[in-house]
């Protein structure tokens, strides 16, 4: 449809607010990453292009041994803007997983995606093997902010 935006600068233009149930998987292998009927879903509020996503996950299977960084489906795609200005870094921590490095993790949005991928870090990059440290009893909090087109 037509978009009927106001000039107005205090005019709140578009507003959504909703929940999102999520599909998580490895990003090199797939696999099945199971979520607990409690925490398998995602709350999220729109304000104009600005997204902001916020929950707590309970994984509580993995079958199809997934593998890489944890992709983790997100409400609205990424905007792809200019020179990787939509890009963002947010808040991710995976709790109880088989390495103990859970305060090392970070959430990263690339333009035009629809899913965010978790990421360990050290002190010179980003390793993608979150996805095969879960086993079926960790905990995923997620809160980060992008901006969708």
């Amino acid at each position: 449809g037509t978009s009927h935006y106001s000039a107005d600068a205090n005019t709140l233009d578009d507003y959504e607010e909703g929940y999102h149930a999520p599909t998580l998987t490895g990003s090199s292998t797939a696999g099945t990453i199971g979520l607990s009927s409690g925490s398998d879903t995602l709350s999220y509020t729109k304000v104009g292009r600005q997204v902001t996503v916020n929950g707590l996950l309970g994984v509580t299977s993995v079958s199809g041994s997934p593998a890489g960084a944890l992709k983790i489906t997100l409400p609205l795609p990424i905007s792809d803007l200019t020179d990787n200005s939509g890009r963002f870094m947010g808040n991710a921590m995976v709790l109880a997983t088989t390495n103990d490095n859970a305060n090392q993790q970070s959430a990263i949005g690339v333009e035009g995606d629809a899913f965010v991928k978790i990421y360990r870090t050290n002190t010179n990059n980003l390793t993608e093997d979150v996805a095969e440290e879960l086993g079926g009893d960790e905990y995923i909090y997620v809160g980060f902010t992008y901006f969708t087109s």
